[in-house]
């Protein structure tokens, strides 16, 4: 669930997005992106679907405790950058595991004809992956900077998809 801190920024970045020509929305199927979801909905008066790639790395038996508490040897990250691609948590996703789940999320959307731009609700880890991938940045090489919330990316397909940009090296 969103604090009031968090649907008052979500409430800002709605004001931005209604001046763009958004034409859909698609959240995470995870309670918060879902509610953000809502609030953008409602002030486009649109409505959402749900797609389960774009959920947040799932960190198996670690869910629910910071990134920063976690070892490297479990979290593929120190110091800001990731170290360990394959690395994970017991029962949980790898870096790797990630970015092919949000690799498969944005080469399914730039398969389905639509009209307008697309509003994508995820999460921090998702977030880092796709601008890493504009980037052209390996996910074994990428830095795990902070994601603000609320923050609005812009990212053309052509930017996250073409096929010489999947590779997860």
């Amino acid at each position: 669930m969103l604090t009031k801190a968090g649907r008052e920024q979500v409430a800002a970045v709605s004001e931005v997005v209604s001046r763009l020509p958004i034409g859909s929305i698609i959240s995470s199927d995870l309670d918060r992106a879902q509610e953000t979801a809502s609030i953008v909905g409602q002030k486009l008066d649109m409505a959402w679907t749900c797609d389960s790639d774009l959920r947040e790395r799932d960190f198996g038996y670690a869910q629910g405790r910071p990134l920063a508490n976690l070892r490297p040897e479990w979290s593929g990250v120190e110091e800001g950058r990731v170290v360990n691609a394959d690395a994970r948590p017991p029962a949980g996703e790898s870096l790797h595991d990630l970015s092919a789940r949000g690799d498969g999320f944005f080469c399914r959307l730039t398969e389905q004809p639509r009209r307008g731009d697309v509003l994508v609700v995820t999460h921090g880890g998702v977030i880092r992956v796709a601008l890493a991938k504009c980037d052209r940045v390996p996910v074994s090489k990428m830095a795990w900077g902070p994601v603000p919330n609320a923050g609005l990316w812009s990212i053309g397909t052509h930017e996250i998809c073409p096929s010489n940009l999947l590779s997860s090296v």
